[in-house]
């Protein structure tokens, strides 16, 4: 029996001594506990399977004793001191809460880290704005014990206000259509991003959102087709199912029939809504178009520019003259070669300090005596190029009010082919016979043929230059050479917009004003280019809640000048007496068609954000830090809340936790990542 006992072992491992008469096995953490209503709220496992109590902040070894060690635990007295320091016997889950202190204090955290990031501020100044808040706050407990400098206030940025807008923006994105508008461009710290802007529903408006801002090595198609299917696919978003507009410049790469970004996406998204940049399309319109006239006037209005812009004496000069003759002391504007169409402002500002600036150039050209005062004196005293600055004055507008109105964030896809048919029929007006616009359809009519056009001496020019005394020969020039800009205007317009283009056409019948006012018949017109939003068994029961809207005395309540984000909602929200919706249907196709792209200028206006951050101060700011920045931005834009007045709720709270700022490293993020060396 003996040899028995001395080949035996306990559960520990260790071999029973010789002569022992009784066999003692080491008690292990049992989960039942857990549900016993003594240790409910303190009690967890802890490591190598001990028992862990929360109050105390203690492991309790249970291997000799097992359950008892629990009990002589609870009557110790530091446990009970422990449990009175937590308000009594609390839940696991309260346990995990933070106090009021640590939550306010974390707060406090993230909106100082909101305004660093709302007012692209640089994160080495935390470094000081944390040892100065005890200093204005002597007697505040939160101003002690915020713990913010940069590593962390990057973190905040990054992993928690923006990482919670990414998944509030992606869980968005995988229950609802939306449109994608992209971009390319290099900062100035020559990095290359695609910048991915989302446009989608959210509950009775149509909203912008920043997406993502993804590092490019290469700019093929297939190199960016595969980031966005990368990034919608690692972000578990159904974009074959859900997005339905495209929109971008007119790039090759991006529009190209050939091998673009847009064939790719087109072959895996049936049915899917592709625009090119009206924006952009007409500021080329416009620029084409200029090459016709004289390169004079442009001339002119850079060389202006050029001769006061590093020259504090010459504008202190101008102002004497502008004092003189009365003219409002602004200043000289460049006309900027990425912004064509500031042209329009400088133009304007030329000829508003016309005569100011032939005194200030006969001035300097008698004085100085240098050649390029001279010369731009010559200039100015040609009525020709006066008389192209006017035409200029008189013709941008035509192009600038379109690409403003196509610049605006609300939802413009049902009056896009209204716009620019109103803009092109009006260029027309300008040359072509009156009888020809009216007896054909504006796609019909031959902007080049001679024999529709007007006379040279009847083409309208604007209401300022016919008070200009020219001769007969600078007169047939200036007509001949405003002729050609007309017709190449035409041309570029045809050459971008299709007027054939039957959904665009039929976008109106989503407008207010055409429902409201003219009452089309039925809504399949539209609603057949779209099987993947309206499916067979949809058609009819949309078109039956098209014609009972067009029937609706209630159509009579709304103005015709209303938003059409607010038409749709109220119309959404029209129940029956038994509480069920009149038009779900219709609505929701409505605010799909909304959703659609007008143009890539949300794009440009996030590009305009990233130089705002990323400085030549600043110009180690890694591509994490910027996206970060512009979700935390957007989180305070869809809560329409600033860094102050934002109310960061519990749901927030779980992102920010002390492990929020360790590893930076890996991810390229450093102290002092937002800073340059010089």
């Amino acid at each position: 029996m003996r040899r028995e006992h001395e080949s035996e072992s306990d559960d520990s491992g260790s071999e029973i001594p010789s002569g022992s008469k009784k066999i003692k096995y080491s008690q292990k953490f049992n989960k039942t506990w857990l549900n016993d209503p003594d240790f409910k709220g303190w009690l967890e496992q802890g490591e190598e399977n001990s028992a862990y109590c929360k109050a105390c902040k203690k492991n309790i070894s249970v291997k000799t004793t097992g359950k008892q060690a629990l009990v002589r635990h609870i009557a110790s007295e530091r446990h009970r001191t422990s449990l009175k320091s937590v308000k009594g016997q609390q839940t696991l889950a309260s346990f995990k809460k933070f106090s009021n202190l640590e939550k306010t204090t974390k707060k406090s955290e993230m909106h100082i880290a909101a305004f660093v990031s709302e007012h692209n501020l640089s994160y080495n100044i935390m470094n000081h704005f944390v040892q100065l808040l005890p200093k204005i706050c002597p007697d505040s407990e939160v101003a002690r014990n915020i713990k913010c400098k940069p590593t962390k206030c990057s973190a905040i940025v990054n992993k928690v206000i923006g990482k919670r807008q990414l998944d509030n923006l992606c869980a968005i994105l995988k229950s609802t259509k939306f449109s994608l508008i992209v971009d390319e461009s290099t900062d100035r710290g020559c990095t290359k991003h695609l910048c991915l802007i989302s446009r989608y529903r959210q509950v009775d408006k149509v909203t912008d959102s920043f997406l993502a801002l993804i590092p490019l090595q290469g700019a093929t198609a297939d190199d960016l087709h595969e980031k966005i299917v990368r990034f919608f696919d690692n972000n578990g978003i159904p974009w074959r199912n859900n997005l339905i507009g495209f929109a971008s410049d007119g790039a090759s790469v991006m529009v190209g029939r050939l091998n673009s970004l847009t064939t790719k996406l087109q072959a895996q998204i049936q049915n899917l809504f592709t625009l090119k940049c009206i924006c952009h399309s007409f500021s080329l319109c416009a620029s084409n178009a200029c090459s016709k006239l004289p390169r004079r006037a442009e001339d002119l209005v850079r060389n202006v520019y050029n001769f006061f812009s590093n020259s504090p004496k010459r504008i202190d000069t101008l102002k004497e003259f502008q004092t003189f003759t009365e003219t409002p002391i602004h200043k000289i504007l460049q006309p900027s070669q990425t912004r064509w169409l500031s042209l329009e402002s400088a133009v304007n500002r030329i000829l508003e300090q016309y005569n100011a600036l032939v005194l200030f150039f006969t001035d300097a050209a008698m004085s100085e005596g240098v050649l390029a005062a001279q010369n731009i004196l010559n200039d100015l005293k040609d009525p020709l190029t006066k008389a192209f600055l006017l035409f200029l004055q008189f013709v941008l507008p035509l192009f600038n009010n379109l690409n403003r109105e196509m610049q605006a964030e609300k939802p413009k896809i049902h009056s896009l082919y209204s716009s620019i048919s109103s803009s092109y029929k009006v260029l027309l007006e300008y040359f072509i016979k009156r009888d020809v616009i009216e007896s054909q359809p504006l796609k019909a009519i031959n902007y080049r043929d001679p024999g529709n056009f007007l006379p040279l001496e009847e083409l309208y020019l604007g209401a300022k230059i016919p008070l200009l005394m020219l001769d007969r020969d600078s007169n047939l020039t200036l007509r001949k050479r405003c002729l050609e800009f007309f017709v190449e205007s035409a041309h570029q317009i045809c050459k971008r917009f299709d007027f054939n283009n039957e959904v665009l056409i039929n976008m109106k019948l989503i407008d207010p004003a055409t429902i409201i006012n003219e009452k089309p018949p039925s809504v399949i017109p539209l609603a057949k280019h779209f099987p993947n939003l309206v499916n067979e068994n949809q058609i009819q029961p949309i078109d039956n809640e098209w014609r009972l809207l067009r029937s609706n005395e209630i159509l009579k309540d709304f103005p015709s000048n209303i938003n059409a984000e607010e038409f749709w909602a109220k119309i959404s929200k029209i129940q029956y007496g038994d509480d069920s919706f009149m038009f779900p249907l219709l609505s929701t196709f409505a605010f799909n068609m909304l959703s659609l792209p007008h143009s890539s200028a949300n794009v440009e206006r996030t590009f305009s954000q990233v130089n705002l951050m990323k400085t030549t101060h600043r110009n180690r700011l890694s591509s994490v830090s910027i996206v970060g920045n512009l979700h935390t931005k957007n989180y305070l834009k869809t809560s329409n809340q600033t860094c102050f007045s934002v109310d960061f709720g519990e749901d927030i709270l779980k992102y920010h936790n002390s492990k929020i700022y360790k590893k930076q490293s890996e991810e390229g993020l450093t102290d002092d990542d937002s800073e340059s060396d010089n």
